[in-house]
């Protein structure tokens, strides 16, 4: 009980520094710092984990990628790729309400941490003209970004789950491939009860602007032809395009860095290495060890443990290898053996805990970059997601 008392705490921190308009980056340096107050971790271990935080090989990488992301979207901007590659989508389908939905769902392919900073800008771009409020852009580039978690075979969860469970990515994909028809269908009531009531256009030119839309978004054609085909790691895929884009549109040294230097993003990698620290100060805190242990001893029920254990360690770490790496070696031997209603249960829930969680990367960048308000977008993240849920506990209940 003390337990759940202190991590409630936590949790009870970090969202009264947001409402309180602190950004997310030195909230979780606050919150950080007090789970090592609250779970007396020592000076001479917070120094070590401050350190290692820092010069931590994944830190680094999410870093650099993150820049380069945030530098090649400005680049594209810059040269009008964004608003070209937009303004043709908008004609092929004739709706930029549809059109928004599709953008960020098509930047998801990519299991790239800085996804969501890449696809806001198209939405920004899609939405222009029309009286679009920052929460529902920022809802639905993060909502449809992350649709793909179910079935994508390059996602972190589910590469983790079948290696734990080892058994083929495939048929974990046959469980989980409904949720991700779910989210699709369950994203458009609440994007669109949002829309301004406002009349959708018809189709223009469609080969046209389809060849328009090919022509200016080859970046985004190339990072896919060089990840997915050529399997090359997403940092280096993310340099060479960059470093194509600049030869293909003649920029200079000059015009590049002036490029650069707008919109520092000095505050989002702030934020990444806050929440990464926050991570990494839950582990040293063996809070979650203690909480698997306050399960097991309480005699809890199998379903009551694979809802709400990955459900609180997704809100607690905003990752997915987090949920399944922690739980799921618990999940599966729940009952003597491996219960793959159970543990589509317990994926369902991890991943609605992960997109509720505000340590959650891609929520932070998607509600910065539009600056909404994070309670108002966090509701309607957490309606969706509880839905889902929801439909998840019935499907195991009773079919």
């Amino acid at each position: 009980m003390i337990l759940l008392i202190k991590l409630t705490g936590i949790i009870v921190l970090i969202i009264v520094m947001l409402q309180k308009k602190v950004k997310l980056g030195y909230a979780m340096l606050m919150a950080a710092f007090a789970l090592a107050v609250i779970f007396n971790i020592g000076i001479s271990s917070v120094i070590d984990i401050t350190i290692d935080t820092i010069i931590d090989k994944d830190t680094i990488n999410i870093v650099v990628l993150l820049v380069l992301i945030i530098t090649l979207e400005k680049v594209m901007s810059h040269k009008q790729l964004m608003s070209r590659m937009v303004l043709s989508l908008k004609n092929i389908i004739g709706d930029y309400k549809i059109a928004s939905l599709i953008l960020p769902a098509i930047i998801g392919i990519l299991p790239s941490a800085g996804g969501a900073i890449f696809s806001a800008p198209m939405i920004a771009e899609v939405c222009s003209g029309v009286i679009v409020e920052n929460e529902n852009k920022s809802f639905i580039n993060y909502w449809y970004r992350h649709v793909w978690e179910f079935v994508f075979p390059i996602y972190t969860g589910i590469i983790l789950a079948s290696a734990i469970l080892n058994v083929e990515i495939g048929k974990l994909i046959g469980l989980f491939y409904p949720y991700t028809i779910l989210s699709i269908i369950v994203g458009i009531p609440i994007a669109f009860y949002y829309f301004p009531k406002s009349a959708s256009s018809r189709p223009q030119e469609v080969n046209k602007n389809l060849k328009i839309f090919m022509f200016n978004s080859y970046p985004i054609i190339l990072i896919l032809i060089l990840f997915f085909v050529f399997k090359i790691n997403i940092v280096i895929t993310t340099l060479l395009t960059l470093v194509s884009l600049i030869i293909a549109e003649k920029i200079n040294i000059s015009e590049f860095w002036s490029i650069y230097k707008k919109d520092n993003s000095f505050n989002t990698i702030i934020t990444v290495i806050s929440i990464i620290y926050f991570k990494n100060m839950l582990i040293e805190s063996k809070a979650i060890e203690d909480l698997l242990l306050v399960f097991n001893s309480a005699g809890i029920s199998n379903v009551y443990i694979a809802l709400f254990l990955p459900l609180i360690i997704g809100i607690l770490t905003g990752m997915a290898s987090a949920v399944v790496g922690i739980t799921f070696p618990v999940v599966m031997n729940l009952g003597g053996g491996i219960d793959f209603n159970l543990i589509t249960l317990a994926y369902v829930s991890g991943s609605a805990g992960v997109m509720m969680s505000p340590m959650h990367l891609c929520f932070t960048l998607t509600t910065e970059f539009f600056k909404a308000d994070f309670n108002r977008v966090w509701m309607r993240v957490a309606i969706g997601q509880i839905f889902i849920l929801l439909c998840g506990l019935t499907a195991y209940l009773y079919f």
